[in-house]
């Protein structure tokens, strides 16, 4: 049963209670069980864990939407009557409707003073059964913690009346009168900035349960393939926190997850289920603090403290969400492009695991036909192997330039220093490279690095490993070779980058440094930092030794 459905249910009555009133029927709502279900949830949504003491359910029909709403958030209910239905002492308030006038009453006792209590009633239409309910609880010296309706006619301003401080939620706006073209959506409410939002549920809830279901993977132990790829989009994106999620019917379970202690959370806390309601794109909260949908989730202001959050969903074989690989951090963060299209790789790459995972299972239960089972499972292992080759490169190599990255930089320097022959490393900059970016822009800025970095590539010939240490510099880790041959060939770099630069001069600077016994990576880069750096002081466009 979907949201959608429930709303469909509501009828049009019109000339009733009298002519030109048309009156909102949800009586074929409350007689289907599914969809009165639906409704009380879409109502309670906004408001579990706010600690509401009572609910003041407006007459008549508030009553029948106003019990369960209270059932369903663990608090009292306090009927608002009609003058004349309560005994003892009351507190009265007049009102007007849309077509006359009246009167609601409460029981002076109802409540002790400083009850928390949400109001809610079936329809808001012009906003005076509202404003006299809100006049009652003052009466009764009550907090008003906000309002729920069933229904708001939008096209009847009633929310302009609406005088209180705490937010107004409707789950279905009725924006135009019946007989114009329709136009009703589900709704939050204006002032919802106040408060964190809970996801909603998709559309296809029904569906995308029965398919996650049919992994039978929830609450299963840890497996090393889903932690190795959650393993990656950390090292990838630079993120202290990662997971893989499982958006189940009221939690998210963790799968695989790095940085993060607790093995799931309540679903209306998860990023993730904000994550699955679009299957086809990347979900980037900046920071969670800025944004409405965050600022007061217990993840955020609580433990682990989330700032950022980026999550790529995972999908089944029939495209319904089911989860997503997420990377975390404590602070706000931006990612890159090619770390963007790394973390969406991989979530395919869980999808695809995910599907290996459920086919192997079913095989093995199903093994009439050995040759298939065989070649199937074959025929996902290779696939299987192959992404992670691709990964795996990924992993070591630079997505602009395709050189070795500083993971990879970091594996040639400890093999050379494991080794007992000669070795020497080299640290080349481009010269005033921020005065290109400046004055050029940044994508001229990117085909300098390029540019250069094929220049490196063709004449260094293949010896050796060069990758993209940071920003405009490069590394040239060089075994085998002495520092007087590292100096000649690193001139030859040199003129090699300035003779190719024609359209765009460009020059280097370069500082070589040979391994002495006893050197650790960090020292030996140290030393070719310094002769880089005695280089770019002596003028740059030259080559020091360290």
């Amino acid at each position: 049963m979907t949201h959608a459905h429930w709303t469909r249910l509501i009828r049009d009555v019109p000339d009733f209670p009298k002519p030109g009133i048309v009156f909102k029927d949800i009586m074929p709502v409350l007689a289907d069980a599914a969809a009165f279900d639906d409704a009380i949830e879409a109502l309670a949504a906004p408001w579990h864990g706010m600690r509401i003491d009572a609910v003041l359910a407006m007459e008549a029909r508030g009553f029948l939407i106003g019990t369960p709403l209270a059932r369903a958030l663990g608090a009292g209910i306090v009927p608002l009557r009609k003058p004349g239905k309560l005994p003892g002492r009351v507190f009265t308030q007049a009102y007007a409707l849309e077509y006359g006038e009246d009167a609601l009453q409460v029981q002076a006792d109802a409540l002790p003073p400083g009850a928390r209590v949400l109001l809610a009633d079936d329809v808001l239409a012009t906003g005076g059964t509202l404003l006299a309910a809100h006049g009652l609880a003052k009466q009764l010296q009550a907090e008003v913690v906000g309002v729920s309706m069933l229904i708001e006619l939008g096209f009847l301003n009633g929310r302009a009346r609406w005088d209180g401080d705490a937010p107004l939620h409707a789950a279905l706006l009725v924006s135009v009168k019946a007989g114009s073209r329709p136009a009703a959506k589900l709704t939050a409410s204006t002032h919802w900035n106040r408060r964190m939002l809970r996801p909603p549920k998709p559309d296809n809830e029904a569906d995308r349960l029965r398919a996650l279901s049919r992994y039978q993977i929830l609450d299963t132990a840890p497996e090393g393939a889903f932690d190795d790829l959650v393993a990656i989009a950390v090292a990838i994106c630079g993120m202290p926190m990662g997971a893989v999620t499982l958006i189940d019917t009221d939690r998210q379970w963790f799968k695989a997850r790095i940085g993060l202690d607790a093995p799931e959370t309540p679903r209306m806390d998860a990023f993730c289920a904000h994550a699955i309601l679009d299957p086809n794109a990347v979900m980037v909260v900046v920071d969670a603090r800025e944004d409405a949908r965050f600022r007061d989730n217990p993840l955020v202001t609580g433990d682990p403290g989330i700032r950022f959050y980026a999550g790529s969903p995972l999908r089944s074989a029939e495209g319904l969400p089911m989860g997503a690989l997420c990377v975390i951090d404590r602070e706000p963060r931006t990612l890159e492009p090619y770390q963007l299209d790394a973390l969406d790789a991989l979530s395919r790459q869980v999808s695809a695991l995910l599907e290996l995972r459920r086919v192997s299972r079913e095989l093995n239960l199903q093994l009439q036909d050995r040759d298939w089972y065989e070649q199937q499972l074959r025929s996902f292992s290779e696939q299987l192997e192959l992404h992670n080759a691709d990964l795996s490169e990924q992993v070591r190599s630079d997505a602009l330039t395709g050189l070795g990255n500083r993971r990879a930089l970091g594996a040639a320097l400890e093999l050379a220093l494991d080794d007992d022959h000669a070795c020497c490393v080299a640290l080349i900059d481009i010269d005033h490279f921020k005065a290109v970016n400046d004055t050029h822009g940044h994508a001229a800025g990117d085909d300098v690095l390029v540019q250069v970095a094929n220049t490196l590539r063709a004449s260094s010939a293949g010896h050796g490993v060069l990758a993209r240490h940071g920003g405009e510099e490069f590394a040239w880790v060089m075994p085998g070779v002495d520092l007087d041959q590292a100096l000649l060939q690193c001139e030859y770099l040199r003129e090699a980058v300035k003779f190719a630069s024609a359209a765009l001069p460009v020059t280097i600077s370069i500082g070589v440094a040979m391994a002495q016994p006893g050197d650790t990576v960090s020292n030996l880069l140290q030393r070719a930092d310094t002769a880089l750096y005695a280089a770019k002081h002596a003028g740059r466009d030259r080559v020091m030794a360290g």
